[in-house]
């Protein structure tokens, strides 16, 4: 016989399960990249609220983050915000961004996977970390023919 804590995460991996294999899900969570996207690029082109020059790497990471309301892995923040137009100096870009990231003080590096080395990402510091113990749902891009029954009129 199960727990009550087993047949709850049971539920949920089956609920999980369910909303994965949704087409409106996976439409959604594809407009949501493209937002997320969206806004990490009118964040780059806006003047930084302390005055002057650019926001800063990190400071449109955050608005990545929020906007994707789950911590964020370092490569696929790095991606987001070279597509936004952020630049990154030195020979290893990646860890200018890391340095970056470190020094912020609104966000940490977590955990937020069972497994240490391949589930780390950035979140913010005052916030409990979503689904802690789990992997979130896989974002997956949806063809443009797919989504809302669109026909895909670029041929």
């Amino acid at each position: 016989m199960s727990t009550p804590l087993e047949q709850l995460r049971r539920m949920r991996d089956q609920l999980r399960a369910e909303l994965e294999s949704s087409e409106v899900f996976i439409s959604w969570v594809a407009v949501s990249e493209a937002l997320a996207n969206a806004e990490a690029k009118i964040a780059a082109a806006e003047p930084a609220r302390s005055g002057g020059g650019h926001k800063k790497a990190a400071d449109i990471a955050c608005e990545i983050i929020d906007a994707r309301g789950r911590p964020v892995p370092t490569g696929e923040l790095y991606e987001a915000l070279v597509s936004a137009g952020v630049t990154f100096a030195g020979s290893i870009p990646l860890k200018n961004l890391c340095s970056q990231l470190s020094k912020c003080k609104r966000l940490e590096s977590v955990q937020f996977g069972p497994s240490a080395r391949d589930d780390r990402g950035w979140w913010f510091k005052d916030r409990q970390i979503p689904n802690r113990n789990e992997k979130g749902p896989t974002m997956r891009l949806v063809e443009p023919s797919r989504v809302n029954g669109a026909a895909d009129t670029s041929a």
